[in-house]
Order: C-alpha cells, then structure tokens, then sequence
C-alpha cells in the first residue's frame, strides 16, 4: 500500500444512489421511450435515404446499359414507372400506419392521465372523510 495517498483509496469507493421514487422511474422510463420513437424515426429515415441512393446508382447503370439497346428502353422506363408507383404506395402506407401509432400513443397517454386523475380524486375524498371522521 505504499505510494498510495487517500485520494486514490477513494477513487476506487463508489457512492451509493439515492433511492429514486416511483415516479421519477415512471418519468424516466417515459422519457426512455420518447428517446426510443425518435431514434426509430431517424433510422427509418437514414434507411430510406440509402435505399435512395441505391436506386439511384443502379438506374444510372442501367441506363448506360440502355443507352446503346434502344429495343429494352420502352419495358425499361414501363417497370421504372411501376416500381416507382409501388414506392410511393408503400410510402404512403408506412406514413398511414406511423400516423395511425402516435394516434394510438396519444390516446394511451390521455386514458392514463385520465385514470390517474381519478385515482387522485378518489384518494382525496377518501382523505377528506376520514380527516373530516377523526376531527
């Protein structure tokens, strides 16, 4: 233990964390899960945009592949216009069902706010009589 001072006895001592209250968890898990919906979001995003440029890198082959094979350009353009009419429906459908979840969310976070007003009205009341009993 020579060549030790106090300071470094102590680095290696961990403080306890004070106990948290359940509400405080409460409030950190629903913050952790705000944190989660954002990071999806922008997941989706980079996902989509490397799916784009993607596409955008093979359209350019192909159409040097095209350019001297004039015989495949009309089915060519005819299948680029189907799969970009099929992207815009799955774009759709993914915006569709993203806005129909953050309905849903909305709705969960009112139904809980709601019960725990009433929780809280209930345990007042019951507060209220026995206060009101013992005085």
């Amino acid at each position: 233990m020579e060549g030790l001072n106090e300071e470094d006895d102590q680095e290696g001592v961990v403080a306890p964390r004070p106990k948290r209250s359940q509400r405080e968890e409460e409030q950190e898990q629903a913050h952790g899960a705000i944190d989660m919906s954002q990071l999806q979001r922008a997941i989706e995003e980079l996902s989509q945009q490397l799916m784009q440029t993607q596409q955008e890198q093979n359209q350019g082959r192909q159409e040097q592949y095209l350019e001297p094979h004039p015989e495949f350009r009309e089915q060519y353009l005819r299948d680029k216009e189907e799969r970009e009419a099929w992207q815009r429906q799955m774009e759709e459908r993914q915006e569709s069902w993203q806005q129909q979840m953050m309905t849903q969310q909305q709705e969960f976070q009112t139904k809980i706010l709601e019960e725990q007003r009433e929780q809280y009205k209930e345990f007042k009341e019951s507060y209220d009589k026995l206060y009101f009993s013992q005085a």
